[in-house]
């Protein structure tokens, strides 16, 4: 059975791609073939790699640029792509046939924004090819004018499967079930990813300190207060400039397993302090256009936290807080994301088995 991955395969974001290799994961398991679907704004980003080493040549490139263009290149080394790189905007009708089924997520890729519909929505797709696995609206609710095209589009999807639940009530047009699943990184045992991990060159060893994993929010000078109160440093991977900021993937996993706290706005940073059992201090991101509650809400309702309780830069705070027995609550959750797994699979290698007849 062949298996296509739709979701982002541009950029140089942890959590983006260490959903896509967790889903990969899950979904290979012996099967003959499971690939992630290249899109073409990786084109565009080896163009400006080209140029940053053009200008790094005649010493122009900026110290962002440079990093960027080391970061990058360590992103993609343990996702298998299909073999061609697709223009979401002209897909072919070939790759229908390429593949027996595809699957849309995780990441925010049913996100509002109307020119990626038909990639991540699978309209290319044929509507037994269609299925879905924790897709974020990455949205507090659908706005108004797209909602029918919501609404017609998923329609045909053989599973449904959403990260957040704000957007439920409005998709209640659609005649069937409609599954809230957790992000496919938490369908990877702590231990397994711990196999991946890589201590960073730049760490000294040993090493306690605070982790500060921001995307979109200045670090807080209460950061350095606290750090100060327990004799910890305090790591940053927030810009250009900060040793930690060109690590690929396995160090970033490093970062946080290892680390005393985690303060992050982001949320496959907390996503991995959660798996990891690590402390950490949630930080509120607000961001234009594209809501940063609905994620966190479902989130922390799922793995039993009250954001009250991890907000507080205090250290008394902090470990009041009893980790292991708040995540109790996502062994049921991790349970039932398996079996949608597990339902999308018995679906397709029946549509599989039915055509080779």
């Amino acid at each position: 059975m062949r298996i296509g991955i739709v979701t982002f395969t541009m950029g140089d974001n942890y959590g983006q791609r260490l959903q896509n290799y967790a889903l990969q994961t899950i979904l290979q398991n012996g099967r003959d073939s499971v690939l992630t679907i290249k899109q073409n704004d990786c084109i565009l980003n080896h163009k400006k790699i080209i140029k940053s080493m053009i200008k790094s040549i005649v010493g122009r490139c900026s110290v962002y640029e440079w990093m960027r263009l080391l970061r990058f290149k360590r992103f993609d080394s343990k996702i298998k792509y299909y073999k061609h790189i697709i223009d979401p905007l002209n897909i072919p009708d070939s790759l229908t046939g390429e593949f027996d089924i595809f699957i849309s997520g995780s990441d925010q890729v049913w996100a509002p924004v109307p020119y990626r519909f038909q990639m991540y929505m699978l309209g290319f797709a044929k509507d037994s090819q269609k299925f879905s696995y924790a897709a974020s609206i990455a949205a507090d609710s659908i706005p108004e004018e797209y909602l029918g095209q919501y609404i017609e589009m998923l329609s045909g999807f053989q599973i449904l499967s959403i990260r957040e639940k704000r957007c439920l009530p409005q998709l209640n047009a659609i005649k069937k079930t409609i599954h809230v699943s957790l992000d496919p990184t938490f369908l990877i045992p702590e231990d397994e990813w711990k196999k991946l991990e890589k201590r960073p060159q730049f760490l000294k060893n040993p090493e306690k300190y605070i982790f500060v994993y921001n995307l979109g929010t200045p670090i807080d000078q209460k950061v350095y207060q606290l750090a100060g109160e327990k004799n910890l440093s305090v790591i940053p991977l927030t810009k250009a400039e900060d040793p930690a900021y060109a690590i690929g993937p396995e160090e970033f996993l490093y970062l946080i397993a290892h680390a005393e706290l985690v303060c992050t706005d982001s949320y496959h940073g907390i996503v991995f302090s959660i798996i990891f059992k690590k402390r950490f201090v949630y930080i509120e991101r607000i961001q234009q256009y594209i809501s940063m509650v609905s994620r966190f809400e479902t989130l922390f309702e799922f793995a039993g936290i009250r954001y009250e309780d991890v907000m507080k830069y205090d250290w008394n705070q902090i470990d009041s807080y009893k980790y292991d027995e708040k995540y109790k609550n996502l062994d049921g959750q991790i349970e039932k994301s398996r079996e949608v797994i597990h339902d999308i699979l018995t679906i397709a290698e029946g549509l599989h088995v039915n055509e080779d007849k």
